[in-house]
């Protein structure tokens, strides 16, 4: 069983969804849409799913969140923008 709970110490692997992660790091939001990997309206994806839809390793989605993680993505790429956004009613 996964835990719903994501932590910087903790193991991040490809069962975990889209959502579960931005929601316990917001500042993977840009990081996802960098990648083109849908984080609003296809975020109950796991993130093995969302590499193969982007067409990247699932090593390499995680390597890129922790980068994000990190502190290596920006505040400004943190906030849905557009009318197409869903997550979180925004």
């Amino acid at each position: 069983m996964i835990s719903n709970s994501i932590t910087e110490s903790g193991t991040i692997t490809g069962a975990w969804t889209v959502n579960a992660v931005t929601a316990a790091f917001p500042q993977t939001f840009g990081k996802f849409k960098e990648l083109g990997v849908d984080n609003c309206c296809g975020g109950e994806a796991r993130l093995n799913e969302a590499a193969a839809g982007a067409a990247i390793s699932t090593d390499q989605l995680i390597s890129e969140l922790r980068v994000a993680i990190a502190g290596g993505q920006s505040a400004d790429d943190q906030s849905c923008s557009g009318e197409s956004c869903c997550m979180n009613g925004r």
